[in-house]
């Protein structure tokens, strides 16, 4: 698997979750787990909350 691009900062990203007219892009439950295993691993270290007041 090719190393995807780095997550920058301050940039806003929508994850889709779907494919092309809606259609599963899980095949298997396993396929949802590794989403979820990948988002929890790149997502946090340059995530921010923008709701935090100040």
């Amino acid at each position: 698997m090719v190393n995807p691009p780095a997550l920058s900062y301050s940039t806003v990203y929508h994850i889709y979750t779907r494919g092309t007219n809606k259609t599963n892009i899980f095949n298997e439950e396993r396929n949802y787990d590794d989403f979820l295993t990948l988002c929890e691993k790149y997502i946090p270290p340059v995530a921010y909350n923008t709701h935090i007041a100040s």
